[in-house]
């Protein structure tokens, strides 16, 4: 250093900024990783995960639908309430949305019975989503079923000859193609945005990622160290070979 530092004023040397984004070159840019750490936080930091279930409980409790005056249209909404299982299905909406920064799922409608049968939700990580450059239309979201999904279906049941005739056999025939582009008529996509020009969600705990990962090397540390000092103490045997 003294070398090169012969002749160089001080003042003339270059300043260099490091202007990349914070966690460049600390974790891979891959969605699939940050689910599965914005999940991991969910599950095992005591403040975040106690933060949302406070955020996506409180505000949804048990409610009824008004300002519907005839009786025979309250009754078909009260129906679909009770059998979509929206009182349970909107507290983890809001999980979703927290955590994973967005919820999607499909109503099912049956064109027979006219009525939506079920809910069909989607995991981010087997979504396509596709924004518009307009700001009052829904993006373009692809579906990718797992294979464990497209197997389930596929088992001789009598339980899936029911659902089959419930949900209807395009539903499943869908699914066993593997990908689907979802109608936006019967799609629920809820993202939690910041920007106005993108309609990827963010999540919750995006902000508190850089403090989690180095909160978690310090545990990991922690854990090896007092698994360490469970155990035997190493000694230095000392002797001539007859007395020790």
């Amino acid at each position: 250093i003294e070398t090169s530092m012969q002749g160089t004023k001080i003042g003339s040397m270059p300043v260099t900024i490091d202007t990349d984004p914070m966690l460049v070159g600390l974790m891979p840019n891959n969605y699939k990783i940050l689910y599965a750490l914005y999940r991991d936080i969910y599950y095992n930091d005591p403040v975040g995960g106690s933060a949302v279930d406070l955020f996506a409980s409180l505000p949804f409790g048990d409610f009824n639908i008004g300002g519907i005056e005839d009786p025979k249209i309250l009754q078909v909404f009260n129906e679909n309430v009770e059998r979509i299982g929206a009182k349970t299905l909107i507290p983890e909406m809001a999980v979703d949305q927290l955590v994973l920064g967005m919820h999607c799922s499909s109503l099912l409608y049956n064109k027979e019975r006219k009525m939506f049968v079920d809910v069909m939700p989607y995991s981010p990580e087997n979504l396509n989503v596709k924004t518009l450059p307009f700001y009052s239309q829904e993006p373009i979201i692809t579906a990718t079923f797992p294979d464990h999904y497209k197997n389930a279906l596929a088992t001789q049941s009598p339980r899936i000859e029911r659902l089959k005739k419930l949900i209807g056999q395009d539903v499943f025939n869908k699914i066993q193609q593997g990908v689907l582009e979802l109608d936006p008529m019967t799609t629920v996509y809820i993202p939690r945005k910041t920007f106005s020009d993108t309609d990827m969600g963010v999540s919750y705990y995006r902000r508190l990622l850089p403090l989690y990962l180095i909160e978690k090397n310090l545990f990991r540390g922690t854990l090896v160290e007092s698994a360490r000092r469970q155990r035997g103490m190493l000694h230095v045997t000392m002797g001539d070979g007859n007395e020790w």
